[in-house]
């Protein structure tokens, strides 16, 4: 009797698994404040919220990446730097008496953050697109996007100025505008053009901190 006992026991333990980085925790518990997906993104600061009913009885707590660097950032919140995309196990591991618990762990995927994209009327612009003349003209300025998943990513870059450009009886005839709003003259412009004529747009973009960045080339067919 005494030996099923010992079996049923060991058995018991084996279907609850606590693994060495402890329990998963819930999502709403360790929670990706950045992403609306709850994604982390390389290439951007990520920021974590802990829940505090997980850490009421430490003295103190930290968090631990296989992916990337950790920064404390508020009481409870943490900047998450991944290097690379894939995956990252973040850790919770709590200080009690001199003595470190590991409290539990989230799985988190990583991804590059997407590339910048020209948007005109809500869509985003890809280059050799075909626009008619009438969406210029029903809009009046040009913006940047990332992605519907990072709140805010739109107000990241701004667009410091775009040159619209076309080439007319061998010589090259350009405008540009200086800032995101399409002015009366490249209004003008494209209106003077032929059907399935193609013009080049060239962005510069700029970020909080004045990094300038040179976005690529645009070739627009206007029909």
């Amino acid at each position: 009797m005494k030996q099923l006992f010992i079996l049923f026991l060991m058995v018991s333990i084996n279907l609850y698994p606590q693994g060495r980085n402890g329990f998963e925790l819930p999502n709403d518990k360790v929670t990706c404040l950045t992403s609306l997906h709850g994604s982390l993104y390389s290439g951007i600061d990520n920021y974590i919220m802990i829940d505090t009913s997980l850490t009421q009885a430490c003295d103190t707590f930290f968090l631990t990446i296989t992916n990337g660097t950790v920064y404390s950032d508020t009481l409870n919140s943490f900047l998450i730097l991944p290097s690379r995309p894939g995956n990252a196990r973040v850790v919770l591991k709590c200080i009690q008496d001199l003595d470190t618990v590991i409290l539990g762990y989230r799985n988190f995927s990583v991804f590059n953050l997407p590339e910048p994209q020209i948007v005109l009327n809500g869509k985003p612009l890809r280059s050799n697109a075909s626009l008619s003349k009438s969406e210029f003209y029903s809009c009046d300025s040009v913006n940047v996007y990332f992605s519907d998943d990072l709140p805010g990513s739109g107000e990241w870059l701004k667009i410091k100025s775009f040159t619209i450009g076309y080439t007319y009886g061998g010589f090259h005839v350009s405008h540009t505008n200086e800032s995101n709003i399409i002015s009366e003259k490249t209004r003008q412009l494209i209106s003077t053009l032929r059907p399935d004529y193609a013009i080049s747009v060239k962005f510069i973009v700029e970020s909080e901190g004045k990094v300038k960045k040179q976005l690529p080339i645009y070739r627009i067919n206007i029909y």
